[in-house]
């Protein structure tokens, strides 16, 4: 079986080795002496036109509401970020922050505190007005797209928005090219077993496109309520599992081939294990202060794999985002913290940063201070 690297360019924005840079913050969630996250997300919406098969926001927006966030309030925030210290957001959601038209004048208010943007988005609603916003001056717009055909599209995600998707991804790389805008754009597909066959195709279709690149990963279907687990044996006896895991490395090997200085092929699989399950390699969960989401729903959630869920909401931020400030770094906060059961949480996005935590800055397995 193959077993392709994850990326040919160690310096992207998908290796998580970046925390390296914020040492101050590791330390502090190691100390429990909390700094402001480096970077937030902000969902401007629960409301989605898709339902995509793998989602695990569904019981999330069921309890919370599908609505939109308060009108006026993305405004509010983009300055507490500012005032707070956070260096960054990823505007993206418990649904799709398209549908809240105030996504498209917070975008600018962000630029104006210097506070860096980075988007993930269905790509459906992607028109012109927003196009221009994000060549203006984001970072990254992720395009969410689980198929390259209308039938595995609509298998997916629900709905058959594919060639619209496809339409509005090429206008936006027209226009960032014509602007040399320096927007990062990729196509976002997770690998799962109605699409597994497709992964080169993906890759193709992002290159077409004129994306920078395309971000493969495996669809987290552990622990997600009202999803058949495909990668159990007994809940699918017609599936066979080695198979799934042969054509998908060699599907990921052969994109890889489409790599040029234009285009990079971002496989990631170090925060999965064998059979893309996933894996814990940490004592404690300490990491959540590192980021946090700003939910629709009006709460700060510690976590955005687990928004929503008992223990990991905490406070308002609707309608006083500043009252985030006092208690952040709170006894109760950090409590919050303290009863993290890892082993009980979906999949892990801070996989490494809470290895890096107990490694690095707890432990110094690397000697630090030899270079």
């Amino acid at each position: 079986m193959s077993n392709p690297k994850e990326w040919s360019n160690d310096y992207n924005g998908f290796n998580d080795w970046k925390i390296l840079l914020h040492k101050d913050r590791l330390e502090g969630c190691s100390s429990g002496d909390l700094l402001p996250p480096v970077a937030v997300d902000t969902d401007p919406s629960n409301i989605c036109q898709q339902r995509c098969i793998y989602c695990n926001a569904y019981d999330y927006r069921d309890k919370a509401g599908f609505e939109n966030m308060a009108p006026g309030h993305l405004l509010k925030l983009a300055d507490f970020y500012a005032d707070w210290g956070v260096k960054s957001t990823c505007i993206a959601g418990g649904g799709e922050p398209l549908v809240n038209k105030d996504t498209l004048e917070m975008i600018p208010r962000l630029y104006s505190h210097d506070i860096e943007v980075g988007m993930i988005t269905n790509g459906a609603l992607l028109n012109e007005k927003y196009a221009e916003e994000l060549t203006n001056g984001a970072r990254f717009c992720g395009i969410s797209i689980d198929g390259t055909n209308e039938e595995t599209y609509k298998r997916m995600r629900g709905q058959n928005h594919y060639r619209q998707v496809v339409k509005n991804v090429t206008n936006l790389n027209n226009l960032k090219r014509k602007k040399g805008s320096c927007l990062d754009t990729n196509l976002k597909f997770l690998i799962h077993p109605f699409n597994y066959e497709e992964v080169y195709k993906i890759a193709k279709l992002a290159k077409d496109t004129g994306c920078d690149g395309v971000h493969i990963r495996p669809a987290g279907l552990e622990n997600i309520p009202g999803v058949v687990n495909y990668l159990k044996p007994e809940n699918n006896p017609g599936f066979d599992i080695d198979e799934y895991m042969k054509v998908t490395l060699e599907n990921i090997e052969k994109a890889q081939e489409l790599e040029d200085e234009n285009f990079k092929v971002y496989a990631v699989r170090h925060k999965f294990g064998n059979n893309f399950k996933r894996v814990i390699k940490f004592r404690k969960c300490k990491a959540t202060p590192l980021s946090g989401v700003f939910g629709a729903d009006g709460w700060f959630h510690m976590c955005f794999s687990m928004r929503g869920r008992s223990g990991f909401r905490l406070a308002r931020h609707y309608p006083d985002p500043w009252e985030i400030m006092r208690v952040w770094g709170s006894e109760d906060h950090l409590k919050l913290i303290q009863d993290i059961q890892p082993e009980k949480c979906m999949r892990c996005a801070f996989t490494r940063y809470n290895e890096v935590i107990e490694n690095v800055i707890e432990d110094d397995k690397i000697f630090g201070n030899f270079i």
